[in-house]
């Protein structure tokens, strides 16, 4: 007699002689993708989506060709990244909060190791990207004093 097979998602228990073995098998990428979505809230994920596309759109009024997810050079990404937070300002001309430039900060980090060329990288860390720090860390000071 064979045993009996039983399928569950992606795994298989089989049962033989009264005892179950399960047996795994590999997540589809789609299963992946959904696991991974859902490991954002919709608040980052809004996030991440404004502060790419104000980036996006900073890049396309200065004549950067592509995109940001485009850019295959860490130096390169730097020098546009400085660009953007030293020039970026809000659609009515104002300043940004300082807690907005950290949001943009952490926001287009998220989308720079999900979709970049040259992902990961460490936008975030000073010692890496020195004068992206600075020049968010000069304009912070700025703001504040």
């Amino acid at each position: 007699m064979h045993p009996k097979k039983y399928f569950y998602n992606n795994a298989t228990t089989k049962i033989s002689k009264n005892k179950e073995t399960f047996t795994y098998m590999a997540p589809t990428e789609e299963k992946i993708k959904s696991m991974q979505t859902a490991a954002r809230g919709k608040a980052t994920h809004n996030s991440t989506s404004t502060w790419t596309n104000a980036l996006e759109t900073f890049r396309k009024d200065i004549g950067l060709p592509g995109k940001i997810d485009d850019v295959n050079s860490k130096e390169e990404l730097e020098r546009q990244l400085v660009l953007f937070f030293v020039s970026c300002k809000q659609q009515n001309g104002a300043e940004y909060s300082v807690q907005s430039i950290k949001s943009a900060r952490f926001a287009i980090a998220r989308h720079i190791n999900t979709y970049s060329k040259i992902r990961p990288q460490e936008i975030t860390n000073k010692n890496i990207y020195s004068e992206l720090y600075n020049a968010i860390t000069g304009k912070i000071k700025l703001l504040t004093d």
